[in-house]
């Protein structure tokens, strides 16, 4: 279901929706994962836009305030994506009645409200490759039987060389997309779940995890010095970031000098 919601009045629909939601028990969503969220669409200065909408709990207690922080950290994370020239969805911070939402605008709609054609990595890799190893080892299998080119391979390879910099424990191969026109890949849609997953509540529960950073991989050369910078400019704006809480401030305090000696 879609609600029709006024841009100036998320901070309050929101919440409603969420509550609504939430009394029907968590539906099935196109985009996979545990993460309550729904659908809406927002109107902005005349515009209908698509958005999808997750949200975390009345922020009262750790569990709660680590989901907020994490959602902050995801759009951190589209932005610096943006600003290195990789496709991330546009998305905004809301706050209503103790929660907090992040708007991301759908990228598998178009302006009139109609489905682009997407197709995930994880597919492809089921009918091409039939591993499901990473992102990297997918993509160059699928540039070696000229699926993808060249540019979209190194793309996913920086993604994911990123993704291991800032802490993304689920890279998962639903998370990466194409857009498609039929059978023929026209280009790499916009990554989703790009955060530091390895800080997600467990079961409930916080558990204790340490940041330690690998160093490049044979296959990251390329892209090593660029995914490097960006995760550092992570980390830095998480740290600095107005709405992360003091306790997750802490805990990530060094995640930004452990990359230095990967340089």
């Amino acid at each position: 279901m879609n609600f029709l919601i006024l841009a100036n009045h998320r901070n309050k629909h929101y919440p409603k929706v969420a509550n609504l939601v939430l009394s029907h028990g968590q539906e099935g969503s196109s985009a996979a994962g545990e993460h309550p969220k729904f659908l809406s669409i927002c109107e902005k200065k005349g515009e209908l836009i698509p958005v999808l909408v997750k949200f975390s709990p009345p922020v009262s207690d750790a569990i709660s305030q680590r989901i907020a922080d994490l959602l902050i950290c995801e759009h951190i994370a589209h932005k610096i994506l943006q600003k290195h020239g990789h496709a991330a969805p546009q998305s905004c911070l809301i706050r209503g009645e103790g929660r907090l939402f992040l708007e991301i605008e759908r990228f598998d709609r178009n302006k009139s409200g109609g489905r682009l054609g997407i197709i995930s990595l994880r597919a492809l890799d089921l009918e091409f490759v039939g591993q499901l190893k990473s992102w990297a080892d997918t993509s160059e299998s699928l540039f070696r039987q000229k699926k993808i080119d060249e540019i979209t391979y190194k793309k996913i390879v920086w993604l994911e060389t990123f993704g291991r910099l800032i802490g993304n424990t689920d890279r998962n191969h639903g998370n990466i997309s194409f857009f498609c026109d039929g059978e023929k890949i026209k280009g790499l849609a916009p990554v989703y779940d790009m955060l530091p997953m390895m800080y997600a509540p467990q079961q409930n529960q916080l558990v204790p995890r340490l940041f330690n950073p690998e160093p490049k991989k044979f296959s990251e050369i390329s892209v090593w010095n660029d995914a490097l910078i960006a995760a550092q400019v992570f980390w830095s704006q998480v740290h600095h970031h107005p709405q992360i809480s003091e306790e997750f401030k802490v805990l990530i305090a060094e995640n930004e000098s452990k990359l230095l000696p990967l340089r």
